[in-house]
């Protein structure tokens, strides 16, 4: 790490008008040294402003509000509608100012590795996907949406294996997650719980849709071939009969998805 005095005069260089106490300043590098990060240098006049924010200096939030807060919205438009960003944006801005049920301004936490910036929208983007997916959840909960197979009255002896498939699917879909890598369990519960298209997942992982859209595919075709290759062990069903059964969630499967995703 530079010089502590090195580092109090580029920040208050930087930001002449706000008021910072060097002890504040040296407390503050002092915790995010013991908390693991590395150098903080590069971007030393952001962490002088971060941390004056956070201690309620108004110049300092004025002047985070101005050059962050204020230039997310582009970002947050790619994920949520426009009637939905000022709610996530005051959302950002407590967090940040405020912190949550603990006190603690979140911009306590930046530790200079990037631009403050570019560090403001990834945390506006992570409220709007968190936003997002409780809006999610909460609809299909309100919907009240039925697991699994539709019904098939009028042929008793599907029936039953109907009932008896869900719990065995419900089983081997949840141990079938569970041993996905983590990008494909993100990816899946980031299309099929929160919503997303391929273009939004593009956007949320800076790749092209066509790059995204590889990575829903695959994650998806692995999912269902570990659910088949987990009922085969718990159902002693054939092969035809085990297709059937494949056949009559195909059209419902989006929805069993969400249901159990959600209940996770």
């Amino acid at each position: 790490m530079a010089d502590f005095e090195q580092m109090f005069e580029i920040g208050r260089a930087a930001w002449p008008g706000i008021a910072l106490a060097a002890e504040t300043f040296r407390a503050h590098l002092a915790t995010l040294a013991e908390a693991g990060h590395g150098e903080l240098a590069p971007h030393t006049a952001d962490l002088y402003l971060a941390c004056a924010a956070a201690n309620g200096d108004a110049a300092a939030i004025e002047a985070v509000e101005r050059t962050c807060i204020a230039r997310i919205a582009p970002a947050l438009a790619r994920i949520i509608t426009p009637s939905e960003i000022d709610d996530v944006t005051q959302v950002v801005r407590q967090r940040l100012f405020l912190g949550g049920l603990d006190g603690r301004p979140r911009l306590l936490d930046y530790a200079g590795r990037g631009n403050l910036r570019a560090w403001v929208r990834a945390s506006a983007i992570r409220t709007a996907f968190e936003h997002l997916r409780k809006s999610k959840r909460a609809r299909v909960h309100e919907a009240d949406l039925e697991f699994g197979l539709p019904g098939r009255a009028e042929d008793p002896e599907l029936d039953q294996l109907r009932r008896s498939f869900q719990g065995a699917f419900r089983a081997a879909f949840k141990v079938a997650l569970a041993a996905l890598d983590a990008r494909q369990r993100t990816v899946l519960r980031q299309h099929f719980l929160d919503g997303l298209t391929t273009e939004e997942l593009g956007t949320a992982y800076r790749v092209h849709r066509v790059t995204a859209f590889r990575w829903l595919r695959d994650a998806r075709a692995e999912l269902l071939r570990r659910i088949r290759a987990e009922l085969v062990d718990r159902l002693q069903v054939g092969c035809d009969e085990l297709n059937s059964l494949f056949r009559l969630i195909d059209s419902r499967f989006e929805i069993s998805a969400q249901r159990i995703l959600a209940e996770s």
